[in-house]
C-alpha cells in the first residue's frame, strides 16, 4: 500500500553535507508511504564485512549484496532530503567504495510488508 506505516522504525530526511556519514543527520519520524523508499546500488558488489544498522536487500528480502531496498534496523528508508550524499555516506558506512545510483518508489512486493 503507498499509506503511512504506523510501526515504521525507518529512517527519513537523510541530508548530508558531503560523503561522510558524520555529515548526516536524519530522523526517525516521517510522512511517507513506500512510494518514497529508497533503492541504493552501492560498489563494487562484493560483501564487505561491517556491522551497521543499514542493510540492502532484493526482492526476495534476502541480502542484495549492496544492491537494491535500503534498510534501516530492518524498516525503509525515506527519499525527503536524500541526495547523491546520503548515498555515499550510506554505502561508505556499510564498507563499500561508493555508489552507480539511486532511486525511490515501490519496486518491490515486499515493501508493502515493511
Amino acid at each position: 500500500s503507498s499509506g503511512i506505516n504506523a510501526e515504521y522504525g525507518g529512517l527519513d530526511d537523510v541530508v548530508c553535507s558531503s560523503g561522510s556519514w558524520d555529515s548526516c543527520t536524519s530522523t526517525t519520524s516521517h510522512n511517507c508511504g513506500h512510494g518514497e523508499d529508497v533503492h541504493l546500488n552501492c560498489v563494487p558488489e562484493e560483501e564487505p564485512v561491517v556491522d551497521v544498522v543499514f542493510t540492502i536487500v532484493n526482492e526476495a528480502g534476502e541480502d542484495g549484496q549492496g544492491r537494491g531496498l535500503l534498510l534501516y534496523n530492518g524498516q525503509t528508508v525515506c527519499d525527503d532530503g536524500f541526495s547523491d550524499n546520503s548515498a555515499i555516506a550510506i554505502c561508505g558506512l556499510m564498507g563499500y567504495d561508493g555508489f552507480d545510483s539511486w532511486r525511490n518508489g515501490q519496486f518491490f512486493d515486499i515493501q508493502a510488508n515493511l
